[in-house]
């Protein structure tokens, strides 16, 4: 059964900036170049912030950055969707907003379920404190 499980939801701590390619109003898609220099700008963001995270190519169309926030453990629901959306916000995309609990993503070093392709790490960041807020 584990072999088949290939999705999960965030844990109380988690924040997920899900960056995919932009679509655009003509119903083009952004270029992956210019997809992974924003990955790449976000990332980059993050480390000049000093918060720690890891970032990984999807196995599909784009990339997870995961960051914990260990000050959401205890809070409410409310609070931790807000405070994710915030955040996502101020260091990453509107786009795939993940600021819920029960969102979906797809499992670390698992395949892809559109692709069949593993979630791979790409990036790791570590500091000495964890998220500053």
């Amino acid at each position: 059964l584990a072999a088949l499980v290939n999705n999960r939801t965030l844990l109380r701590t988690e924040i997920v900036i899900d960056l995919d390619r932009k679509k655009y109003s003509n119903g083009a898609d952004e270029s992956t170049e210019l997809r992974d220099r924003r990955f790449m700008d976000i990332c980059e963001r993050l480390k000049r912030a000093n918060i720690q995270f890891k970032a990984y190519f999807t196995g599909s169309n784009g990339y997870h950055i995961h960051v914990i926030a260990s000050q959401l453990a205890f809070k409410d629901k409310e609070t931790r969707r807000k405070y994710r959306e915030q955040f996502i916000r101020a260091f990453g995309t509107e786009l795939e907003l993940k600021a819920s609990d029960s969102s979906p993503i797809a499992m670390e070093h698992r395949p892809h379920w559109k692709t069949g392709n593993r979630k791979t790490l790409v990036i790791e960041y570590h500091n000495q404190g964890g998220l500053k807020t």
